[in-house]
């Protein structure tokens, strides 16, 4: 890749073109932003009907503005924001992808460690804009698993332990804290999306 910025996009979405340049020229303008995207729209079809209804309404406008890459992080466990289809620092996607290569054999794994490594290396903002369509189609992602499962799953031990030492490594390096001190937060961290995300 040999351009700053970078668009990920999955096979089920539309992103509007004149939204990747509202991103691009806000991300260009605010260089402390790391990744930008819009306000997405889900749609799907039934009994020959169109349906369609405005999506992740606790996301709208969000502004991951923080100084501290803690208090960022401590903002995205209490809103579960998807940072993967956005517009990103092509710097920040290819330290993930380098990471990640024959350490990850889970998608879920590499989705996660980009939103962290999204929030520790900058700040991230959710436009005013229409950004893009997505269809719904149920199942078509096959099984997924998030922190829950990850956490407590023996079968995933050896891709957790890569993923918390790698997230360890940049929050204490971004905030220049100790690995301890990055460690323990990170542990509380976690234990703080999965209450927010799949006890409540």
């Amino acid at each position: 890749i040999n351009t700053p910025y970078t668009l990920l996009c999955a096979d089920d979405d539309f992103i509007i073109p004149t939204a990747i340049n509202t991103c691009l020229d806000f991300l260009i303008k605010n260089p402390d932003y790391n990744s930008a995207q819009g306000h997405y729209v889900f749609f799907y079809h039934s009994k020959n009907k169109l349906f369609y209804y405005p999506a992740y309404l606790s996301t709208i406008n969000a502004d991951f503005n923080e100084t501290k890459a803690m208090d960022r992080i401590k903002k995205f466990n209490k809103m579960g924001i998807q940072f993967y289809y956005c517009v990103h620092k092509t710097t920040t996607l290819t330290e993930v992808f380098h990471f990640a290569n024959g350490k990850f054999f889970n998608l879920n794994f590499v989705e996660l460690l980009m939103g962290m490594n999204t929030l520790i290396r900058g700040k991230h903002k959710v436009l005013p804009i229409f950004y893009s369509v997505r269809e719904l189609l149920y199942g078509s992602a096959g099984k997924s698993h998030g922190l829950n499962i990850f956490s407590t799953d023996i079968q995933y031990k050896e891709q957790y332990q890569a993923f918390t030492s790698e997230v360890t490594r940049l929050l204490s390096e971004q905030d220049q804290i100790t690995t301890q001190q990055a460690s323990d937060f990170l542990t509380q961290s976690i234990q703080d999306h999965i209450q927010h995300r799949y006890n409540n």
